[in-house]
């Protein structure tokens, strides 16, 4: 059968992997002809792994049961595989799976046409962040794509899916929890040491002050990243009361003012905050907008101005923080991303947990703008009704 290639637009214009796709007869062709191999079916469906068989334009033309299950059960011949998976990145472009700036960071994308490009085995590891009902789900996988080669039909892309979500999420914890428990711990030993030997009453008294302020610090880590954990298995509750978006903008402001990442830096309230009333999960906001702020300190220079401000829009609270830097355009695709982060290993939850909160718990939505004349605003906004 001819293979005739087309593109859902008519001028293609892909931002990475070619666009181009072949019609559903060649796929059907295809499939058939694949799954005529004597057992060969039944093999993928024994491993227990998600296994894909992928042609020249990387649609699926076979795929086991494991494959199917985010589908559910669905026929997913023909689609890519992040559009099988429903990953956030598909719409981006006309052209689907591969083919927006966002996919020229996806390992599975990279793994795949390394191998199609050497004819060798490559892999990948993976993070993809997949939306079904309305919800949104992060992944890591380990991705391995290899040549499938058949005497007569050619060579096709065997790719497997290695969920390693637990094991990554797993390591990733301790090395976060373990890197800022620690810091926190190491400040809390320094004060004592100088408190042991301390003879005046008024120095004593404002170490005392600096202790309470590094515990605060250190029950705040700790449970933030509890309420990760329990906001990712779905059992974290929510409380809504009614309260001063003003008040909790204050609190936090006072609480960074004594932090190191603070130290220098020109930490400011609108105005206009003081007359907001919010109906939402206190603890949980403030939690949101603790790692906002976090963020906001770490990325600012001594002497840069970080502002946090709140307002109501309609029938939805919104509040912000906005720093003066600049956040990489690459950057800003990935920064929701589970374990993403732009300040090295050990980090990566804050912006994911940010999200993971505010659209599964509280109902809102998160919005990031960033340039080198405006400057970095996140956004959350949470509805009142």
């Amino acid at each position: 059968m001819a293979r005739t290639l087309w593109s859902p637009f008519d001028s293609p214009r892909s931002e990475f992997a070619s666009a181009e796709r072949v019609d559903a007869e060649v796929i059907a062709e295809e499939h058939r002809a694949v799954t005529e191999f004597p057992h060969l079916k039944e093999i993928l469906d024994g491993l227990p792994v998600a296994l894909l068989v992928l042609n020249a334009e990387r649609q699926i033309v076979c795929a086991n049961e494991m494959a199917l299950a985010p589908t559910g059960g669905a026929c997913a011949l023909g689609l890519r595989h992040g559009e099988a998976l429903h990953c956030i990145h598909c719409s981006e472009n006309a052209a689907g799976c591969g083919t927006s700036r966002s996919c020229a960071s996806c390992g599975a994308v990279q793994a795949v046409l390394e191998s199609q490009q050497r004819g060798t085995k490559s892999s990948r590891e993976a993070q993809i962040t997949t939306e079904k009902d309305g919800r949104r789900y992060s992944y890591e996988f380990l991705v391995s794509a290899s040549p499938l080669r058949f005497k007569e039909l050619g060579t096709f892309t065997l790719v497997s899916l290695t969920d390693i979500s637990h094991e990554r999420r797993r390591h990733a914890l301790e090395s976060i929890f373990y890197h800022d428990v620690l810091n926190t711990a190491g400040g809390l030993q320094k004060f004592i040491e100088l408190l042991i030997d301390e003879p005046d009453p008024e120095e004593i008294r404002r170490a005392l002050a600096f202790l309470q302020i590094a515990a605060g610090d250190l029950v705040n880590e700790i449970a933030g990243q509890r309420d990760v954990a329990l906001a990712e298995r779905g059992e974290l509750s929510v409380t809504r009361l009614s309260f001063d978006g003003g008040t909790l903008l204050g609190e936090l402001l006072e609480e960074f003012r004594h932090n190191s990442l603070s130290e220098g830096k020109d930490l400011r309230i609108e105005v206009s905050a003081a007359t907001v009333r919010i109906v939402s999960d206190p603890l949980i906001l403030k939690r949101v907008v603790r790692n906002l702020l976090k963020n906001a300190c770490e990325a600012s220079c001594p002497g840069e101005a970080i502002t946090l401000g709140c307002a109501t829009e309609d029938e939805w609270a919104c509040l912000w923080v906005h720093n003066q830097g600049c956040i990489a355009e690459d950057a800003r695709r990935q920064i929701f991303g589970r374990f993403y982060s732009t300040k090295g290993r050990n980090r990566g939850l804050g912006t994911y947990s940010v999200r993971l909160l505010t659209e599964r718990y509280l109902g809102g939505s998160v919005a990031l703008e960033s340039s080198v004349a405006q400057g970095t605003t996140f956004k959350i906004s949470i509805p009142q009704q």
